[in-house]
Formats: C-alpha cells, structure tokens, sequence
C-alpha cells in the first residue's frame, strides 16, 4: 500500500497481510492510494 499527496511525494508504504486497522495522520487535502493494481483518489476533510 502506498499513500502518494498530489506532488507525487510517497507518504506511507506499508506491506499489508490481512486486514489492516492503522490510521494514517494526513492533513486536509487529495491523495492517491495504491493498493496492489489499484488506485482511488482520497479527499481529506
């Protein structure tokens, strides 16, 4: 799993096996998340 903010600039790479619970401190604004060959836009509040 990769959290990447909208520069391109890698905020968090984790290897996830199983499920996965761990909260991520980000502040306000769009991200990508990678999840194995997926891809979804994240806005933060």
């Amino acid at each position: 799993m990769q959290l990447i903010d909208m520069t391109g600039r890698i905020l968090s790479r984790e290897t996830i096996i199983g499920s996965v619970s761990k909260a991520i401190d980000v502040t306000t604004g769009v991200y990508i998340l990678k999840l194995n060959d997926k891809v979804q836009k994240i806005v933060i509040r």
